[in-house]
């Protein structure tokens, strides 16, 4: 099963680990592709490292940690992985959308992002989540609403 989960609600994820976990109690060996952690370390018996077309590593899911299956995978020692920042956000909105929308694809899109914070848009296949975020850059503008980039009108 090549990345199965990618378009699934956590409630449709849940049902096909049952279905694979009473397939694996029937003696069926199953190939689950993931990029998903938290996947790998609930189903996984045995987990398998890939890095550009060449195997690096097997080993049973028990004699592995999150921060070793990273560092395999991009060759690289976890410690020189970005850490973040010491500080936090600030009241500071550098970007304000209000009632963004576009014809056909989604409507009514409010929010603020503040100095200093991360914000991520997430929704299932389909949600336009990638409409949302090509209006955002000006790459497939909006035809409603108003968007405002450190207090002036983008």
């Amino acid at each position: 099963m090549d990345e199965p989960s990618s378009s699934l609600s956590s409630h449709e994820a849940e049902r096909l680990f049952a279905i694979a976990w009473a397939l694996r109690d029937q003696g069926v060996a199953i190939l689950y592709i993931s990029h998903r952690f938290e996947e790998i370390f609930e189903i996984a018996d045995r987990v398998t490292v890939f890095r550009d077309g060449e195997h690096i590593s097997t080993s049973p899911i028990a004699e592995v940690t999150k921060d070793l299956l990273t560092s395999q995978m991009v060759d690289r020692d976890m410690q020189d992985r970005f850490e973040r920042a010491g500080g936090s956000a600030t009241d500071e909105v550098m970007l304000r959308v209000e009632g963004l929308g576009l014809e056909g694809a989604f409507e009514d899109v409010d929010l603020e992002v503040r100095k200093g914070e991360n914000i991520c848009l997430s929704g299932l296949v389909g949600a336009r989540r990638t409409d949302v975020a090509l209006a955002l850059f000006g790459i497939a503008p909006a035809d409603r609403g108003r968007i405002e980039v450190e207090g002036r009108q983008a």
